[in-house]
């Protein structure tokens, strides 16, 4: 229990104050509690212990002229030294650093009727009031004809179940994504009896895998199954203020942009400028998960 609970929200303040020679520096003056949004099947695999990593891109992107040896932020005009940039960047702009503990947000619904909380908590004691869309929709089906499943971004602190902690923070392309890392970003993976570990095609398979007798769509290797994921999840031009914009996994899968059709042609989506960013920089964020049932 050392590695939970922030200072600034702990009532138990007199503990830490009695304790604080055995705890990192960090946790007694820096580490914070952040959100961090997840879609279902990367909830499952978190739930199933498989996932360990997470990559986020970097907005806005750094700019790196070799030309001049410098790499630019990208915003605030500082640069730095080509050959040794990432960890200067990351403390100037990482939101995240090492202790730092997360809450996940996913897909969730309540069982209480809206603005009935504390009503709930009164009458069922003990009874978790919320059931979450990746464990508990089999479970729950009328969930969703009540209440329908409430996007992850909508909830509150009080609802997550899983909370991690930071460990290590890096900067890297995604497409420099190593194999042993694509297993820890959390990619399902299937035994064959015959033909040793496949991994599932996110792009092809939205049901999962079925009867191993059964013909599903799998991949040869984790890198490529990541691939899929991050092309099912950052493959599609999302909106932002000037226009859309699209973080392809690498040259091949820019080409498969329908309004792109190639380099230099088609910066265009639903009549607004499109921006592409192929192989994008990313956050690398290497955790623990400390608790499945809620704050630790």
């Amino acid at each position: 229990m050392l590695l939970v609970g922030s200072l600034r929200e702990t009532q138990n303040v007199s503990w830490f104050e009695s304790n604080s020679e055995i705890l990192p520096p960090i946790l007694k003056n820096n580490m914070k509690e952040i959100p961090i949004l997840y879609s279902t099947p990367m909830v499952k695999a978190l739930l199933a212990g498989r996932k360990t990593n997470t990559r986020r891109v970097i907005n806005p992107q750094p700019i790196i002229d070799h030309d001049s040896g410098f790499v630019f932020d990208g915003r605030y005009k500082k640069q730095y030294s080509i050959h040794n940039w990432q960890d200067k960047f990351i403390d100037d702009f990482s939101r995240w650093m090492p202790e730092d503990l997360l809450w996940s947000r996913e897909s969730w619904s309540p069982k209480y009727v809206k603005g009935c909380l504390d009503e709930y908590k009164i009458h069922y004691p003990g009874i978790h009031p919320w059931i979450y869309k990746a464990s508990d929709e089999t479970a729950y089906p009328h969930a969703y004809a009540a209440h329908g499943w409430k996007p992850s971004i909508h909830m509150p602190k009080e609802a997550s179940r899983i909370w991690q902690q930071v460990t290590n923070i890096k900067v890297e392309r995604i497409a420099d994504i190593s194999e042993e890392d694509c297993i820890k970003e959390g990619v399902q993976s299937i035994d064959w009896t015959t033909g040793g570990k496949r991994y599932k095609d996110y792009l092809t398979d939205s049901s999962g895998y079925g009867h191993p007798d059964h013909d599903f769509p799998t991949l040869t290797t984790a890198k490529e199954s990541f691939r899929s994921l991050w092309q099912k999840i950052n493959g599609k031009p999302k909106p932002t203020k000037d226009g859309y914009i699209i973080y392809p996994f690498d040259e091949a899968a820019a080409k498969e942009i329908p309004s792109h059709g190639g380099a230099g042609v088609g910066h265009v989506w639903k009549n607004k400028p499109l921006t592409i960013i192929t192989n994008p920089l990313v956050w690398c964020i290497e955790f623990k998960i400390l608790s499945t049932t809620g704050k630790p």
